[in-house]
């Protein structure tokens, strides 16, 4: 599947936010928690080989509000590198990620 700098996520699975062989380099991420009244809690995390590398883990984003982080400085690198940029929610109540890319 091509990457999608947009994703609207209704699942507690793992889903990838940029996939290895994606061949896009990760500058930013903004996680919105858009459920009416529950607190999500998210990891974001960095997979290569069978090796899962946390951003954070457990953050707790509160109901209507949103958490940006930039993450040029961790170099995921989806072309050269292998990475893969994960996130797993708590629950499926529902968040809106947007990934900056360049």
């Amino acid at each position: 599947m091509a990457f999608s700098p947009r994703k609207n996520i209704t699942s507690a699975l793992i889903q990838d936010l940029v996939s290895a062989g994606d061949g896009v380099r990760v500058n930013s991420v903004n996680i919105a928690n858009v459920h009416s009244s529950n607190a999500i809690s998210v990891d974001l995390f960095v997979h290569n080989c069978g090796t899962d590398t946390y951003i954070f883990k457990n953050l707790s984003i509160p109901t209507g509000t949103s958490y940006y982080m930039e993450l040029n400085g961790f170099k995921i690198d989806t072309k050269t590198n292998g990475d893969s940029l994960r996130l797993k929610c708590s629950s499926s109540d529902g968040i809106d990620v947007f990934v900056n890319t360049y």
